[in-house]
């Protein structure tokens, strides 16, 4: 049995005037900002560290590592 028109109508019109707020809220963890000045203290003492040595030294992916330093203009051209 199909609900009637009118509820379908009035479920419509509810649902158009709800409001929906898609911010995110604080997440857990440490902030990306303590990540960045980390990778940038390695990478200044020693300008020749891998990316790879970065992520095992700091204990964080190594993804994350390139992505920040993408971010910062520090990665090689090739």
């Amino acid at each position: 049995m199909r609900p009637p028109i009118t509820a379908i109508n009035g479920l419509y019109d509810w649902s158009c005037n709800m409001t929906v707020e898609l911010v995110d809220g604080p997440r857990s963890g440490r902030p990306v900002t303590d990540k960045v000045d980390d990778i940038l203290k390695k990478e200044e003492q020693d300008r020749r560290i891998s990316s790879y040595g970065i992520a095992e030294e700091l204990g964080i992916d190594h993804k994350t590592v390139l992505d920040h330093l993408k971010n910062l203009g520090l990665t090689q051209a090739h």
